[in-house]
């Protein structure tokens, strides 16, 4: 009787042993598979979020829908080892690229239980918007006013290096083109308070005031063109332009008038105006020492500067020629940050940053006075940074991120 319950026993003991022997393969089978599915994914998430990201920027550099989808496509199917099944991509707005992929990966021991493929899956949203802060920045700041109308490589001119100094609140300047003149005039509320302001430039003796060319709300009041701009909060800006035809030989000089709070009176010529002088300046304020300008020239400023930023004056110093002459060759469209308020002047000069444009470098002069350089703004580019809030000035200098 004892013998036959120990052999009853050792039988429903194998039979456990065998149970457990069968949870345990079957265990092994989904640690090992899903682990190979898990990095699968893995890798699928990082093409994809690369992809979303190589997509957003064909859209912010103005390309189509249809350029973005073969680009994100392209970049799955050559980064990824083994077939992708499908790829969908979606624009969910104007500034969003959603890419969504799913591929198969061979499992190992599953195929004990006839599944042979495992689907795996990965998600990424790339978001376009304004920078709102930029690494890799030159050390040259430029006046917001500058951009306007020296967009484009016909658009060239020739800035003069400032020695440190506070922008002029009020300039005009023209650009010509046959008897066309194009005439630019700018403001900047360098107080600290709100102004209300009227400004006014006459059409010049011998020209015809070109209907309806009058920008920011200008119009065109018997000999002069004006404009009304109330509330001009400090460190804000207003830019408008209109344009003239010329008889043969008139000379397209002309000049600029401005009232602010019915008070005070202004006045600035085509030949007295500053035409948009750059400033030499060390971003991190000597904090770490010396700046290291030649280096931020060759290769930008390595950190974050961002809108609001207070960027301060430096001396311009012709030991820098080889540095520029570098970047000409090298990279010669660079970054940098616009200014709308200035503080202070010579060591103390402080300029408050509105955000970013993109410059092309064409040459530049360091010898005698005064220094210049020249080059002209593109309509924008794609670069490293940070996307800003409604506070950024958007020059077309544009960011992207994953947000999903």
């Amino acid at each position: 009787m004892i013998r036959r319950t120990m052999v009853d026993q050792r039988g429903q003991v194998a039979v456990l042993v065998a149970l457990m022997a069968t949870v345990l393969a079957s265990t092994l089978v989904l640690a090992i598979d899903v682990g190979v599915a898990y990095q699968g994914r893995r890798v699928l998430q990082t093409s994809v979020d690369a992809a979303s990201l190589a997509g957003a920027m064909d859209i912010a550099e103005g390309r189509s829908s249809e350029l973005a989808e073969n680009t994100i496509e392209d970049y799955i199917n050559g980064n990824l080892k083994g077939p992708v099944g499908a790829v969908n991509v979606t624009f969910p707005s104007s500034e969003e690229v959603t890419v969504e992929a799913k591929m198969e990966k061979d499992t190992f021991f599953a195929r004990l239980f006839k599944q042979e493929k495992m689907t795996v899956g990965a998600k990424a949203t790339a978001r376009i918007g304004v920078a709102g802060k930029v690494s890799n920045l030159v050390p040259i700041v430029v006046p917001l006013s500058s951009v306007v109308g020296h967009i484009g490589e016909s658009n060239q001119a020739v800035y003069e290096l400032g020695e440190d100094r506070p922008l002029e609140s009020l300039s005009i300047t023209y650009k010509q083109s046959g008897s066309q003149v194009i005439y630019t005039v700018a403001y900047v509320n360098t107080r600290n308070q709100a102004v209300d302001l009227v400004l006014w430039s006459p059409i010049p003796a011998g020209a015809e005031y070109i209907g309806n060319s009058a920008t920011g709300g200008g119009v065109s009041e018997g000999p002069e063109v004006r404009w009304q701009w109330p509330n001009i909060a400090p460190g804000d800006s207003r830019t408008a332009t209109f344009a003239v035809n010329f008889v043969a030989g008139a000379n397209p000089k002309n000049e600029v008038f401005a009232q602010t709070n019915g008070e005070q009176l202004q006045t600035a010529s085509t030949e007295t105006s500053q035409r948009g002088f750059f400033w030499l300046v060390d971003f991190d304020s000597g904090a770490n020492g010396s700046p290291d300008l030649a280096d931020w020239i060759r290769n930008g400023y390595p950190d974050l500067i961002g809108v609001g930023h207070v960027a301060n004056g430096v001396g311009v110093r012709a030991s820098l020629k080889s540095a520029l002459s570098e970047r000409i060759i090298d990279d010669p469209a660079v970054v940098l940050p616009l200014f709308n308020f200035t503080e202070g002047g010579g060591s103390v000069g402080n300029y408050s940053i509105a955000g970013f444009a993109e410059f092309v470098i064409t040459g530049f002069n360091l010898d005698g006075h005064p220094k210049t350089v020249s080059g002209y703004f593109t309509e924008g580019t794609v670069t490293t940074g940070v996307a800003g809030d409604q506070d950024a000035v958007d020059m077309g200098v544009k960011v992207v991120w994953l947000s999903e």
